[in-house]
């Protein structure tokens, strides 16, 4: 009895450590006619010591905007997609990031590891899309958090290819909201 009991403890404090790895803080708000995103990444400690370790790693955010149907699958509307590279030379104590949305690279130098991730895992005001244009009806937003494996040749990837090519994946997704054409309005989940 006293082994049960000590079980559902140890599971209990550290559950919180198991789950807390993922996209947090995801909130979506328009500006104008514009669709913002703001939301940041909390790897867990073994990806981290992954990131630290490996010079070079590419980190895929993507936010993507879905139209929710009831009986259809979710209808993709649109996407952004952002790649932050992430360089560290922990015996050199150099840490720079990179950042490419699309249409610029911005690349930023740090004094610590902690300070590079905070920025490089922060996404404040993502601009996915505008409202002009979108149909009336239920949306979504989905964050996918990806970061690719080391490359493997194409051939030995090709046979083996039940196996990730992911080193993580992380998704998260939005509350629903309703376009009626002028004004996004969120829509409460029905409780069972």
């Amino acid at each position: 009895m006293k082994r049960v009991l000590l079980f559902f403890v140890i599971t209990i404090l550290f559950a919180g450590r198991l789950y807390a790895a993922g996209i947090e803080n995801l909130s979506v708000d328009t500006s104008g006619e514009d669709i913002l995103v703001d939301f940041s990444f909390n790897p867990s400690e073994k990806d981290l010591a992954r990131l630290e370790r490996e010079m070079g790693r590419e980190v895929v955010f993507l936010v993507d905007i879905f139209r929710k149907w009831n009986v259809w699958p979710d209808e993709f509307i649109r996407g952004v997609k952002i790649i932050r590279t992430i360089h560290s030379d922990a015996m050199k104590k150099e840490y720079r990031a990179d950042s490419f949305d699309g249409t610029e690279i911005i690349s930023r130098r740090f004094n610590s590891f902690a300070t590079m991730t905070g920025w490089a895992f922060r996404f404040s005001k993502v601009n996915l899309s505008s409202l002009k244009g979108l149909p009336e009806g239920d949306y979504f937003v989905r964050v996918t958090v990806r970061s690719r494996k080391k490359r493997v040749p194409d051939l030995i990837s090709e046979v083996f290819f039940f196996l990730p090519s992911w080193e993580f994946n992380y998704r998260a997704d939005s509350p629903t909201f309703h376009w009626d054409g002028k004004n996004i309005t969120f829509v409460k989940p029905v409780k069972d």
